[in-house]
């Protein structure tokens, strides 16, 4: 009680005004939300890490998948797994015999975007599955 007496004596004000609060409250809420800013592109971005893994599993086994095919011949499949669009080509190399090109591609949409992973590799046919004989 003393102390309020003495401040309003010496026309010194107690507390704070209402635009000292306003102010403080507009920096809270700019500090919030620069804090919520980042820790929603970084759930984004964990989720696109994420369907790029998927995506990169997927291809790599479809890409097996058709690496174990023998005998190996020029085909193209595609498929769904669920959000995941599959697409197998294996070609035959033009210019050398028993030598095919394989690619896998698994597409998918994020954020209204789309995007693929690719793999790729080059197999040799076995010359005897080619001639018909069996290995021992």
């Amino acid at each position: 009680m003393r102390r309020r007496r003495l401040c309003a004596w010496f026309g010194i004000s107690t507390g704070f005004t209402l635009l000292e609060v306003m102010v403080a409250l507009a920096v809270l809420a700019g500090g919030l939300s620069a804090v919520l800013s980042v820790f929603s592109n970084a759930a984004w971005s964990t989720g696109l890490a994420s369907d790029y893994g998927r995506a990169r599993d997927l291809a790599e086994s479809r890409l097996v998948l058709a690496v174990t095919n023998h005998p190996l011949q020029a085909t193209r499949e595609d498929g769904d797994d669920g959000r995941f669009h599959w697409r197998i080509e294996v070609s035959e190399d033009s210019r050398q015999k028993a030598l095919f090109h394989i690619v896998s591609i698994v597409s998918f949409v994020r954020g209204g975007q789309s995007r693929d992973v690719r793999l790729e590799t080059w197999e040799a046919q076995r010359i005897l599955e080619r001639q018909g004989l069996k290995e021992s």
